[in-house]
């Protein structure tokens, strides 16, 4: 069974871009895009490589957090969100409807120790589709 990731901004989902939900076999990766920011990547639903190197190709969602790579004992947030995506993909008993809420603002659900990143003062999410 296919399982699906999914993410909510906190706008109340009324909009293009305010929640998405991709099957876990489009998910591309995680990583630091600066000190407060985490992309996390799909394969677009369209399969639109826009034929433009300037341009995005797949969907990007981006977390907002605060910085806490320097801080001793600590590491990047993304660390932390690619370990809990790769726990939920990988888990074999868990999630066992193939939904799986990644991190949802409007309902205040997170998976795993995402729940922890909440609390950063800065913490948002953005979702930019692949156009």
């Amino acid at each position: 069974m296919e399982k699906y990731l999914f993410f909510s901004t906190g706008a109340d989902g009324d909009a293009t871009a305010e929640q998405a939900m991709y099957p876990a076999s489009r998910f591309l990766g995680v990583e630091p895009l600066s000190a407060t920011t985490t992309g996390i990547y799909f394969e677009s639903a369209i399969n639109d490589t826009d034929n433009d190197a300037s341009a995005m190709a797949g969907d990007l969602i981006t977390v907002t957090h605060a910085d806490t790579h320097a801080t001793a004992g600590s590491y990047h947030r993304s660390k932390l969100i690619a370990r809990e995506i790769s726990r939920a993909i990988n888990a074999r008993y868990a999630h066992t409807d193939g939904f799986i809420t990644v991190m949802d603002k409007d309902n205040g659900v997170y998976l795993g120790e995402i729940d922890k990143i909440k609390a950063d003062t800065s913490f948002g999410l953005a979702i930019t589709l692949d156009t």
